[in-house]
């Protein structure tokens, strides 16, 4: 169980372009927040999640919902969030193989890893 967290701990990645905090207005967030997960529902991914959905939500007094993109090893859900608006409004929860395995496997990304994404936290065991 341990190794399994482990595995998905390079977690939470928030996608605002190049955006950063300071630039977030004082009301953040202003609309829902989506979280993105790259995998099916029932998951570990998708238990964590729905579990920082939960407690985003209940902190911030605004929706906050989980969307599913699974496939392409988690291509389609980095492509899906580096294309969303930059507003600190779309935010990432993913295991690492999606910023530092699938750059040395795919010779052509419709992303990158180190520019189109800003991590915000991480959750380690």
């Amino acid at each position: 169980m341990v190794l399994l967290v482990r595995v998905w701990a390079a977690v939470c990645f928030a996608v605002a372009g190049l955006v950063t905090a300071q630039a977030q207005p004082q009301t953040y967030p202003s609309k829902p927040v989506t979280i993105v997960v790259p995998a099916a529902p029932g998951g570990v991914v998708d238990a964590l999640g729905r579990t920082l959905a939960q407690r985003f939500s209940e902190a911030w007094g605004k929706q906050v919902v989980v969307e599913h993109k699974p496939g392409a090893n988690n291509q389609l859900a980095a492509e899906y969030v580096t294309k969303s608006a930059p507003d600190g409004h779309t935010l990432f929860v993913s295991p690492e193989v999606t910023f530092a395995v699938n750059p040395s496997l795919y010779t052509k990304l419709s992303y990158d890893p180190a520019i189109d994404l800003q991590p915000v936290g991480e959750v380690v065991s």
